[in-house]
Formats: C-alpha cells, structure tokens, sequence
C-alpha cells in the first residue's frame, strides 16, 4: 500500500528458501530461525489478542492503512480472534511464564467509577489469556472470580457468571482445551453485554485495559530473548493510532478522568516507539522503554482500583 511500511511476512522467505544452499550449508541456523519465527508468530497474537475482549466478526482499515489481520473492528470496538490465538499459544511452551503473569491483577477490586473499573476488567481479562497459557490453576480462579465482581459493578455480570462456573470447574479438572474454550465465549458474552448497557466507551476502556496487558506481556516476552525479528511484532502504527483516536473522541465524564488523561498521555509516549517512521525496527531500548510505560499504565489502573 502506497505510503505505508510492506506488511512482513513471517516465513524462512526473508532469509532464503527452507531448501537454499545457504539453509542447506547451515541446518543449525534453519531450525533456529524456524524457532524463532514461530515464537515471533505466537508473541504477535498474544498482543493482538489482549487488545479487545468482545466478539470478532469483520476486518477494518483506518486511514487507508489496515489493521493487523488478527484484529478486527465490531461496533467501533478493537477485537481479537480468541481461538487462533489459543492454539498458537499451545506451542509457546518455553516461555517463562512466571516472569509476565501478573498475580496481583487477580485481586483486584470493584473500587472507583466505571472508567477504572472497566480498564481493571481489561487488565483482568488479558491476564486470563495469559494464566490459561501458563496452566496456571490458583491464578486462573482467582481470575474468574474477580472479573466476575468488575463486570458485576459494570452491569454485565449475568454471563460471566455462568462461565466463571465452568472455567473454575474445568480448570479444577486440569481441562485446560475445555477452560480455553470458555474463556474464549467469553468475548462474545461480553459484546453482547456490553450493546445491551449502551456504553461505547466503557468498551473501548475494557478494550484499552486489554491492549495495555498485552503491550506489557508482549515487551516482557521480547526481552527474555531480544531480536529485531521479536521486536517488530511490536509495530503496530495503525492499532495504536485507532486506540489513541478513540480515547481522544471520549466525552463528558470520560473526558475529565484523570485516568484517561494518564492513558491518553501513555498511548503518546508508545506510539514513536511502536511505530516509528523510519519503519518496524524496533531496538532493545526502545522494548525497555515500552515495557516501563505500560508496566506504569498498568501499575496507575490497578493502583486506582484497590
């Protein structure tokens, strides 16, 4: 597309063919870049996929520029694809897990106005994707329990409370395709809750708090093994842009929270680290100074909702 940076694609093609003399001369090489695209793939849809938590259904461009293929747009809402990025995240299995899970976002509270809460929501959700990846029993009830109290203060607690039921008792059961399985449903759940209370920006706050976990996860993912083809999963120009739009376009009450004001001033310092003019390369730096910004976005919401 004219006057954008070439989408890339995540194939052996940037190197060489999988059978080129060079591959050929270098097996040890085409398994580690096999590798390591794999884990790039996989870290890309984590991000991708806390971005939103309500139901896919149609893809979107903004400006002329289109979103990465995994997002997509429902009722001006940023959404994921859940399953596809379950069954991606079903061979990221070296991850350390333990150094971005996030326990303490599994208590909190229903505390302040519906700006906090709604982004605490998002918080909590993103950490489910995370949690059900990791197998994480103690922390994925936890979870369930407390997205349960935050979408009850919100007025859509009457699905979430069904599938904490079943997610608890399959994971319980160490039925973690099961568990997955319904943690997924509950996007849908909450798209339709979410339309039933009328709220478009209570949506984009849940959205922006899913967003931020990610960015988080995705930046301390990136660092246990930094590389340029890691970090330009991170270049997402065209999704921060919609994000940064849409928080700016919040009125009345929304407007004057200083919450918002915080994410507002958070998505401006990460957009010319996440999409650079000079194109996707992102350095090493530039991830540690994403990860400090989002960690302190997260650590401002969970610190108003306690």
């Amino acid at each position: 597309m004219a006057g954008s940076a070439p989408e890339f694609k995540w194939s052996l093609d940037y190197f060489g063919a999988p059978g080129s003399a060079f591959f050929r001369e270098n097996p040890r090489m085409k398994e580690h870049c096999e590798g390591m695209l794999k884990g790039c793939e996989i870290a890309g849809l984590l991000l991708i996929a806390l971005a939103s938590f309500v139901s896919a259904e149609s893809p979107v461009q903004s400006g002329g520029a289109s979103l990465p293929r995994q997002a997509q747009l429902v009722n001006g809402v940023l959404v994921p694809v859940p399953d596809e990025i379950f069954r991606t995240l079903d061979t990221f299995h070296d991850s350390n897990w333990s150094a971005v899970l996030r326990p303490n976002l599994s208590v909190l509270q229903p505390a302040g106005n519906s700006t906090r809460i709604a982004l605490s929501l998002g918080l909590v959700i993103g950490e489910g994707f995370i949690a059900i990846a990791a197998k994480d029993a103690d922390e994925m009830q936890d979870l369930g329990k407390t997205a349960v109290k935050l979408a009850r203060a919100l007025g859509v607690e009457k699905t979430m409370i069904r599938r904490e039921k079943s997610i608890v008792d399959h994971v319980e059961r160490k039925e973690w395709v099961e568990a997955r399985q319904e943690w997924s449903k509950i996007s849908a759940d909450l798209k339709e809750a979410m339309i039933e209370i009328k709220s478009e920006p209570v949506s984009q706050l849940v959205s922006l708090g899913g967003w931020l976990r990610g960015i988080d996860a995705l930046s301390a993912l990136t660092l246990q093994h930094y590389s340029v083809a890691n970090a330009r999963l991170m270049y997402q120009p065209v999704l921060l842009d919609s994000l940064g739009e849409r928080l700016a376009k919040m009125g009345g009450k929304f407007a004057e929270d200083p919450l918002v004001a915080e994410m507002k001033q958070g998505v401006i310092q990460l957009r010319p680290l996440i999409g650079s003019e000079h194109g996707p390369v992102i350095t090493e730096v530039e991830v540690r100074k994403i990860r400090r910004i989002s960690t302190d976005l997260v650590k401002s919401i969970r610190a108003t909702a306690n």
